[in-house]
């Protein structure tokens, strides 16, 4: 039996810990969210600039 194929490349690792793949799960979630419900061109200039602020905080929690 084969194993599995790897769905990513991990640079620089091997085998990617839990931690790596839930954050990457997150960083994917929050981009698909800021996508689909963010993404819209009436936000405006002072608004995305906080959106923007608790996306990398967010982001950094990942």
């Amino acid at each position: 039996m084969k194993p599995a194929k790897s769905l990513r490349n991990w640079t620089g690792k091997r085998h990617p810990s839990f931690a790596d793949m839930s954050a990457c799960l997150h960083s994917e979630t929050l981009k698909t969210m800021m996508k689909s419900n963010l993404s819209t061109p009436g936000i405006p200039s002072g608004v995305r600039k906080h959106i923007d602020y608790v996306t990398r905080l967010i982001e950094l929690a990942a």
